[in-house]
């Protein structure tokens, strides 16, 4: 668990990153901030200042409004990344240079993306827990809505990006925006920004449970708040 989680807050970290590089890339921006190291330390300070301080409560329940934020500006994202497709990449039809099938490696990757992008199930617990109806219907069933809904999300961008950008897309679609000129895009990434720190603080719950289970202290609910 401990190994699983650590990784998956060590890809919300770099998706800073990506979220930063196409804003720092006009001329007019301070040359240190256009370099590795600027980057670098624009990512510490929001991982300090978001991520950090978010991972503080000891309950999920405490990130609920920064969360509903964060799925807003998701869905925002997909919507404005349909319509770029709608105005550039599709303007003229489908591309040329689209493939709908592969193999190999390439199959591989992509499947580790899926388990990426569904990995809700580690805070299983803790909502359990912290849910007013704990029955398994309740369960059930908000877990079926979220899935539907991710799956969804992430149909519409891969599905509208890539007819977008083509085999161009070898990495994040964020990498592919221009949000300095473009207000919609802005708004987005930053609300994309405040998704990444909640998905941060709520994925490193479950990594300081495995470390207290380890160390025979419960949960991260039973500590006190200056070990947590």
């Amino acid at each position: 668990m401990f190994i699983f989680c650590w990784g998956v807050c060590v890809g919300y970290v770099i998706s800073v990153g990506d979220l930063l590089k196409p804003m720092l890339s006009a001329e007019n921006t301070n040359s240190f901030l256009q370099t590795n190291n600027g980057q670098r330390i624009l990512v510490s300070v929001i991982w300090f200042v978001g991520m950090f301080t978010l991972s503080l409560p000891k309950q999920i329940n405490s990130l609920r409004y920064a969360s509903l934020v964060g799925v807003t500006s998701v869905i925002f994202f997909v919507i404005c990344v349909v319509i770029h497709a709608a105005q550039n990449g599709l303007r003229h039809g489908f591309r040329s240079d689209l493939n709908w099938a592969t193999n190999g490696i390439t199959a591989v990757n992509g499947l580790t993306l899926f388990i990426f992008s569904f990995i809700n199930q580690v805070n299983i617990f803790e909502i359990h827990e912290e849910s007013l109806d704990e029955s398994p219907r309740s369960m059930t069933r908000d877990s079926a809505i979220s899935m539907i809904l991710v799956c969804a999300l992430n149909i519409f961008a891969g599905f509208f990006g890539y007819c977008d950008f083509g085999k161009n897309v070898t990495g994040s679609l964020l990498l592919f925006y221009d949000p300095r000129n473009n207000l919609l895009f802005m708004i987005s990434y930053i609300g994309i920004c405040i998704k990444v720190c909640v998905g941060f603080a709520i994925c490193i719950q479950p990594s300081r449970d495995a470390v207290y289970y380890c160390l025979n202290m419960g949960k991260t609910a039973d500590v006190k708040y200056w070990v947590n």
